[in-house]
């Protein structure tokens, strides 16, 4: 049940806890529930069903996830961390290769490079390319190669799957 519809109540009456906002979203027993500002929430008593706009169901919950969308949404994201990634490791590359600022920047001498962080860096670089480049493969072959995308993803015996 979502809560309580009171429209006729005076303000100095409403509790201070159910202040009006445009939207509230609360829990109910098929997922959650849009209320508009007027409706206002007291413990322990119902809202008239037409009060209540329920945008998910129980059933809307439990439909599956299809893969095909799965793995481009995946990779969606992934491509787009990566981008963030690439820029903050140029940043920090300028650090770990440059001294100074402005018109006074040069580059730093061999022996002051701090090698062991520049090798983890780059480490990190290139798995962080090669799985990029795995995931992109990976969905080029499964939905322009293949003929079925969701047969290509969950074939375990194929070595990208498992990479």
């Amino acid at each position: 049940m979502c809560g309580d519809y009171h429209s006729s109540t005076p303000m100095a009456q409403k509790p201070r806890w159910s202040t009006p906002r445009k939207w509230r979203i609360i829990p109910s027993s098929s997922g959650f529930s849009l209320l508009h500002s007027w409706t206002y929430l007291r413990k322990g008593q119902d809202i008239p069903i037409g009060a209540c706009i329920s945008p998910m169901s129980a059933a809307d919950l439990q439909q599956p996830f299809p893969i095909t969308a799965a793995e481009l949404t995946g990779n969606f994201c992934e491509t787009l961390t990566y981008g963030m990634y690439l820029v903050t490791c140029t940043f920090c590359a300028r650090t770990l290769f440059l001294t100074g600022g402005g018109q006074e920047e040069s580059w730093r001498r061999l022996h002051k490079i701090r090698w062991l962080m520049t090798l983890v860096a780059f480490a990190l670089l290139s798995l962080c390319t090669f799985d990029v480049e795995i995931g992109l493969l990976h969905n080029f072959r499964a939905f322009i190669d293949a003929e079925d995308a969701e047969t290509e993803f969950s074939n375990i015996s194929d070595w990208i799957n498992i990479a």
